[in-house]
């Protein structure tokens, strides 16, 4: 049985993260009230750090550089969204809904877990590139893409909500 989930975990989370977001989605989409719909969302902070544990079981450097690498990434992330929050200076005016959960500074802690998962992936993606102005051009593209398209989705879900000037 170890050789078998061994052998095919790679298979096995592909379609548990598949099954996952699917009953969310479809759990979201299809409730007929508030209480189910804030249900679904409530399960997005166990959702993450799912989906990162998952992630960190295929990782295979582990030592202190990525260690310390990722706590770097997660508070800077972190106190990133909170100079943003407070000031309004760096994403312009929002503030963060209930759904993410617990919050620090008015910024839920899951954003640490987001902003490593985001970097971690990004930086999966572009390994290859070796010129260090390169790679932080399109990982910061990449990235400003994506929450470009993911970000009206989320106000509309209350994870983040941007406010009027």
């Amino acid at each position: 049985m170890i050789s078998f989930l061994k052998k095919n975990q790679f298979l096995l989370f592909a379609i548990n993260i598949i099954i996952m977001y699917a009953v969310g989605l479809i759990g979201i989409l299809t409730s007929k009230d508030k209480s189910s719909q804030l249900f679904f969302l409530s399960l997005t902070p166990l959702n993450l750090v799912v989906n990162i544990l998952m992630l960190l079981s295929f990782h295979k450097r582990w030592n202190s550089k990525f260690v310390l690498s990722s706590v770097f990434i997660a508070l800077a992330g972190f106190f990133i969204e909170v100079v943003g929050v407070k000031t309004g200076a760096i994403f312009g005016n929002y503030f963060y809904g209930s759904s993410l959960g617990f919050k620090i500074l008015e910024v839920p802690i899951m954003m640490t877990l987001n902003w490593f998962l985001l970097i971690y992936c990004t930086a999966t993606i572009l390994h290859k590139v070796k010129n260090i102005f390169v790679f932080a051009f399109f990982g910061a593209t990449t990235i400003t893409l994506l929450d470009t398209l993911i970000e009206p989705l989320c106000s509309q879900l209350h994870y983040s909500c941007f406010l009027e000037k």
